[in-house]
């Protein structure tokens, strides 16, 4: 039996309909070299139609399984997995207690070292497999995480209800641009019309997209916006609302859309999608060798309901840490030209910034990001 893993699947299986469907968007969309390269292996590396599991040495280092999934295991499963996670920790009499008392994966989830004490297992292998089980709990949904529970995974508080002035400042920079710049221009009147044509209410998603493909114009060379990009980190999974990702790398900079009027939900869900937008991989071009993943020092993300925009800061030193902005707010209301030029240029300030941090890798943009 195959150890219980997360299948590495997209969303075009491989075969004739998929590289069809692939070719079609390539010549609909116009895609460039590199969107084209990466569509194709995509396309050509995903699992077969009809396969329901990944092998185990690959597929489990680069897409672990999910709290969902663990759900799903018979006993045998969770034995399996043990025996494979820690191969010199438990001896046969350790998983006769876990057989003899019928631990399927929802019920492994629950053990603690208490109850794996109280059904006759000795403290070593009960505490390896409590701190285990502490830990793939933190990997669920990045939208299951409550504000106070990312602010005591990263110690940034320890109240059961703490506001976001528990966050150290983020002094967002900007990157000034003139008032008659085409981008800027073109995006104001982008968002006129959308004010003559759209309830505002219903529509912040739209306001906030001109916003990042304005910005993305500026830096079109090196960065492209992906709607709702899958990201996995230590702590979460799930997708980012837009990720504004490198072209060199997987390096992306993370939208986060706040949903009914909840800010705290929306900074827990980015700081948690920037903490594993830290580790990055080189994308595969053609013959290339792909390097190991590297982790970075800095990521970025911008926290919005197209009114008030929030900037985080990811910063990875000895430990991972978090700066949050005083909100920039835009009034949709009045005369707001002054107000949209000013969210812009925080924006392009943090694009810059993402360049910075990534040349650290070795890798160069085209775009100038000096200064």
């Amino acid at each position: 039996m195959e150890i219980p893993t997360q299948p590495v699947r997209t969303d075009k299986p491989f075969g004739r309909a998929g590289l069809e469907t692939t070719y079609r968007d390539i010549v609909d969309k116009g895609l460039t070299r590199e969107d084209i390269l990466e569509k194709l292996y995509t396309a050509t590396s995903s699992p077969m139609e009809g396969s329901s599991k990944a092998s185990t040495s690959s597929s489990e280092a680069t897409q672990p399984f999910t709290t969902d999934d663990i759900n799903k295991w018979s006993t045998k499963d969770v034995i399996q997995h043990l025996q494979a996670k820690f191969p010199d920790d438990f001896d046969a009499e350790d998983f006769e207690v876990l057989l003899k008392r019928k631990i399927r994966g929802r019920a492994f989830l629950k053990l603690t070292e208490g109850k794996l004490s109280a059904i006759g297992m000795e403290y070593g292998p009960a505490s390896i497999i409590a701190g285990y089980i502490e830990e793939l709990n933190l990997s669920k949904a990045f939208t299951a995480f409550k504000f106070s529970e990312v602010c005591r995974l990263f110690e940034i508080s320890d109240d059961t209800d703490p506001s976001m002035d528990a966050f150290p400042e983020f002094h967002c920079d900007s990157m000034t641009i003139d008032e008659n710049e085409h981008d800027l221009k073109h995006l104001i009147e982008d968002l006129k019309v959308l004010r003559r044509t759209t309830v505002f209410e219903a529509t912040r998603s739209l306001y906030v997209n001109r916003f990042i493909v304005a910005a993305v114009c500026s830096f079109d060379k090196d960065v492209v916006v992906r709607p709702q990009k899958q990201l996995r980190g230590k702590h979460g999974y799930g997708p980012v609302d837009l990720g504004l990702e490198s072209r060199h790398t997987t390096y992306t900079l993370g939208v986060t859309e706040i949903k009914n009027e909840d800010i705290k939900k929306g900074i827990a869900q980015n700081a948690l999608q920037l903490e594993a937008c830290l580790t990055v991989s080189r994308k595969r071009i053609r013959d290339e060798v792909v390097e190991d993943p590297v982790i970075l020092r800095h990521a970025y993300g911008i926290i919005t309901d197209a009114e008030k925009w929030y900037f985080l800061h990811c910063i990875n030193d000895d430990k991972i840490t978090f700066r949050l902005s005083k909100p920039v707010s835009v009034d949709w209301f009045s005369d707001y030209s002054n107000d949209v030029k000013t969210v812009l240029e925080h924006i392009l300030w943090l694009l810059k910034e993402m360049g910075k941090a990534e040349t650290e890798t070795g890798v160069h943009w085209d775009t100038d990001i000096s200064g």
